[in-house]
């Protein structure tokens, strides 16, 4: 079956709610379920919010107009998507789908670019499910979900002798264009507990699947 033409927001497998429901196919994403963290992480959480989501997709076009070369267009479009939700460039996370949809590569962070890609059959990768079904998820306990975690564990800078700290928070998106889905995109939050992060919001969602639709075009 294909994707659909607009993606949808799953609601039969991820939550941001601070306690799952009894069904899990009864999961909604109420605002006001949401852990919010200390005063820090609520003023980030509230950056996307504070432009007109036309605003924000209408400057990353203009972004990604003014670059000829694949790796110009992304490195223009990735910080003005950190800054919209609040989060670093590296927790960002761009891919291309391969002209037959076996491979997802990523464009997105460059050190990934250089060592690897996912295939689009994987069940283990939230982007492989995000593309092969054209869905968004959302998900605050990210990281006792059973995924595939191995690039997670890759130093995405050098000099850094800290282990890269696991994703706590995502957003999973597929980058559609003209009903065929191009790619994803993946914002998530980094750190060693999730609580001391901001939760993603239905909202921050919904930003999130305007700015794909803008890269899937534009890329």
């Amino acid at each position: 079956m294909p994707p659909p033409a607009s993606p949808l927001v799953s609601t039969d497998w991820l939550c941001c709610c601070s306690t799952p429901p009894t069904s899990p196919r009864s999961w909604h994403l109420p605002l006001k379920s949401c852990r919010l963290g200390s005063d820090r992480n609520r003023r980030r959480c509230r950056m996307s919010q504070t432009r007109p989501a036309g605003e924000i997709a209408s400057e990353l076009k203009q972004q990604l107009d003014g670059a000829q070369e694949l790796d110009d267009k992304v490195e223009r479009a990735v910080p003005l998507i950190s800054r919209c939700f609040g989060v670093a460039t590296d927790e960002v996370a761009l891919f291309l789908a391969d002209e037959r949809k076996t491979v997802l590569h990523f464009i997105w962070p460059l050190r990934l670019k250089q060592v690897g890609f996912i295939p689009w059959s994987s069940h283990d990768s939230l982007a492989a499910r995000t593309a092969r079904e054209g869905r968004v998820f959302l998900n605050n306990t990210f990281a006792s979900v059973h995924h595939a975690s191995f690039f997670e564990k890759i130093r995405l800078k050098d000099g850094i002798a800290a282990r890269p700290k696991p994703i706590q928070k995502i957003i999973s998106v597929p980058m559609v264009a003209n009903g065929e889905v191009r790619g994803v995109i993946q914002v998530s939050r980094k750190g060693e507990e999730g609580d001391e992060l901001a939760d993603f919001s239905m909202a921050d969602a919904e930003m999130l699947v305007d700015l794909a639709g803008v890269l899937a075009a534009g890329l």
